[in-house]
């Protein structure tokens, strides 16, 4: 029983709940669960795909990719996926359990066995020889012929199973017990061909002499001793060590070796030394018995150590087995080769010994064999459960709204959901083009400019390349709808539990009827900015025109409402304007008028006029001379405006505010300081956005539609610039644009 694999009990009385708790009793340990950039079984289109794929689909990504709007709508799909991935990766643990974890037992069954069986022996032995020794026996010619078959033929079972299961698990214990069975088979065999008495005469069959019978059993003995030994302690061969290919021919070498020593054995049998003289063992067969069966005990005491350590049961009946040796040789030595109970005794302890060790290799192999059975039903069942998991996640993704399309590695194609299908105009799976260059011939993808996109600079083929793409526009022709429509994509790559990328998946959704409705809107917005300016500048001019006329004869309360008109023109005029402006940048018609000049003095200038507008508010100015940069005068007049504006508005006590142009590497960078309400730090990150108010709802709401900074921002970005601020509630604020110097 190969020592990294749970024994049968531990199968049987393992509690059987659920899944997770049958792969923990099979494994022998706790499943553990995938690490957290995690992998789902992709249901396969009818194109199967080239090698082992895992999508990584459930690793969050809409949810990353288009914000907690789209979460929601795929909370079911990521509950499918986070199972799956567990039963999936509870598969691979399993299997990678059965073939490299160890599980020692806490109280190892056979320990008491194989101390028994040593007291038991021992008693036995003493018994034999202290009452039956020296008692009369009937001779038996047949017996030790009989005993040395059984023995032959128990010592190539083992050897058989123990090859095999080395052929299977790649362990070095059944290694080298196959080969030291083996060779102790063929050394037997030679001892039952050259036993006296089987020809008439009292010679052997290959073998004239007794006492070649003898030597040839000593030696078997030994060796086996020797290779017993090595089983225990050896590491080699194993699974991808060197030299594991040379392992038939070490095999086949010494079996060889082996034949031309009993060959040579019985050659010069007239040689040998005499092992036997009157009847008794001579000191060299008693010394060499003895040293035999230290080999054999300490072989026991290791194997009994390790099957401790590790629950192993292969080496608790190797240990039963060497014990049994042990008090073979024993009985030998005690009978001194005289024909008596304990001569008769040492054959019952040799063949109980291998039968011993028989049993042992056919328990492991039932155990195995029901181990593997279980381990089957569960792989079954997780793989069905896995299918069905996978099958319910294929229909979450043809009825989801975005199209999904999944690549290898090397960018085919092996996945697309019904929606995917429908962005590509084909009916069926087997429709769908492999290639991206077929693909994109028949959807002529475009970036939003016109200009053709590219094969590797598509989303999925970027996606493979490590990189992540969020929300990226481009346009396709649809062959079913047949006109243009325009997408927004987003990919990232799939990897495995190592971290590798293994393929891409493509996320993207039909923005078509949204791009369609932005257009409306900025043509009505348009429209309805150059309506209102109109009237607007009529009353601003009607308004202006009396109160020039207000030394003739208007009332004060008359004079109020006129000023009052004014402003209010102003202010619409300033809305207008700004709606007028951010139409024009979202259709691209906002016009530059580059020419170079002083952006200190057009700072200065814009200063001195704010300072008119306000008499709580002192403003400082610092600048060198001359700082000098290619711009639109009157567009970067308008980012100076909005920034004092903002600055005076949101510093309602009034106070210092400081401004600011240096050169800077390169760069002209201006800045407008207040000591104002500051801005909260959760709204920090949108302030930059269109209609986006940070004071909406509070007592520092001053109006305004909430374009200022976003048109802004958006001119410096045209002239090549940033534009950033630093921010603390309740301590103002501090915005910074740069241009580049002329």
């Amino acid at each position: 029983m190969d020592s990294r694999c749970p024994s049968a009990r531990q199968i049987e009385e393992a509690p059987r709940p659920g899944c997770r708790e049958r792969l923990r009793s099979l494994s022998g340990v706790d499943v553990p669960r995938p690490p957290p950039p995690g992998h789902m079984q992709c249901a396969p289109t009818s194109r199967p795909a080239p090698g082992h794929m895992q999508c990584a689909l459930g690793r969050g990504l809409a949810p990353a990719l288009y914000g907690p709007s789209l979460a929601s709508q795929t909370s079911s799909r990521l509950m499918v996926e986070r199972r799956l991935r567990r039963y999936t990766y509870g598969m691979r643990s399993l299997s990678s359990r059965y073939r490299g974890s160890q599980m020692p037992q806490s109280s190892p069954p056979l320990l008491g066995v194989i101390i028994g069986t040593a007291i038991g022996s021992a008693a036995l032995l003493v018994i034999a020889a202290l009452v039956w020794g020296s008692a009369p026996v009937v001779v038996l010619p047949w017996y030790a012929p009989t005993m040395d078959s059984v023995i032959v033929v128990t010592a190539l079972s083992v050897a058989f199973l123990a090859f095999g299961r080395y052929r299977v698990l790649r362990q070095p214990l059944p290694f080298w017990i196959g080969l030291g069975f083996c060779a102790i088979a063929i050394w037997f065999l030679s001892h039952l061909l050259s036993f006296p008495g089987l020809l008439p005469g009292g010679q052997g069959l290959i073998a004239q002499s007794p006492n070649t019978s003898l030597w040839l059993a000593a030696i078997g003995l030994g060796m086996l001793s020797i290779l017993l030994l090595v089983a225990v302690v050896a590491r080699w061969p194993q699974q991808g060590m060197s030299g594991v290919r040379w392992v038939f021919w070490l095999v086949l070498g010494t079996l060889t070796a082996i034949i031309a020593l009993v060959s040579l054995s019985v050659v010069f049998e007239q040689y040998l030394p005499l092992l036997i003289v009157d009847g008794k063992f001579t000191p060299l067969l008693n010394g060499w018995y003895s040293a035999i069966a230290v080999g054999y005990g300490v072989g026991a005491v290791l194997s009994a150590y390790r099957y401790r350590q590790t629950g192993l049961l292969l080496l608790g009946y190797l240990s039963l087995a060497e014990v049994l040796l042990v008090f073979t040789l024993a009985a030998s030595v005690i009978a001194g080769g005289r024909l008596g109970s304990v001569w008769y005794l040492a054959f019952v302890f040799i063949v109980s010994s291998f039968t011993t060790m028989l049993f042992g290799m056919l328990s492991e192999y039932v155990d195995l064999y029901r181990r593997e059975r279980d381990k089957t039903l569960e792989l079954e069942r997780l793989r069905e459960d896995a299918q069905r998991r996978a099958a319910e996640l294929q229909t979450i993704l043809d009825n989801m709204v975005d199209s999904v399309l999944v690549g290898d590695t090397q960018g085919r194609l092996i996945l697309v959901n019904e929606a995917g299908r429908r962005l590509l105009g084909v009916t069926s799976a087997e429709d769908v083009a492999p290639g991206l260059t077929e693909l994109l011939a028949r959807t002529r993808l475009r970036h939003t400019d016109g200009t053709p996109v590219e094969p590797e600079q598509t989303a999925l083929l970027r996606a493979l390349r490590d990189e992540t793409i969020v929300q990226e526009d481009a346009i396709l022709y649809s062959p079913r709808a047949k006109r243009d429509i325009y997408i927004r994509s987003s990919a990232a790559p799939i990897r495995d539990e190592k971290g590798k990328t293994i393929g891409a998946v493509a996320v993207t959704r039909d923005i078509t009827d949204l791009t369609e409705l932005d257009r409306l809107k900025d043509q009505f917005m348009l429209v309805a900015a150059h309506e209102l300016k109109t009237p607007v500048t009529g009353v601003k001019g009607y308004a202006q025109l009396l109160l020039q006329r207000k030394h003739e004869g208007i009332s004060p309360s008359d004079l109020k409402a006129l000023e009052a008109i004014n402003r209010q023109s102003d202010r619409i005029s300033r809305l207008v304007n700004e709606l007028l402006d951010m139409t024009r940048l979202q259709t691209g018609r906002l016009d530059l008028h580059l020419a170079q000049f002083d952006l200190s003095e057009l700072m200065a200038e814009t200063v001195s006029r704010m300072r008119l507008t306000t008499e709580k508010h002192k403003f400082l100015f610092q600048s060198p001379d001359h700082v000098l940069v290619n711009g639109d005068r009157g567009r970067l007049e308008e980012v100076l405006s909005t920034l004092l504006d903002n600055a005076v508005r949101y510093s309602p006590q009034g106070g210092e505010i400081e401004t600011t142009v240096r050169a800077v590497d390169g760069e002209a960078v201006a800045s407008v300081r207040d000591h104002g309400v500051g801005i909260l730090e959760d709204k920090q990150n949108r302030i930059f956005e269109r209609f986006y108010r940070a004071h909406t709802g509070t007592p520092y709401d001053y109006g305004g539609m909430g374009v200022g900074l976003f048109i802004s921002k958006e001119i410096i970005a045209r002239h090549g610039g940033r534009m950033w601020f630093e921010s603390e509630e309740g301590k103002g604020s501090t915005f910074y644009f740069s241009l580049p110097l002329a």
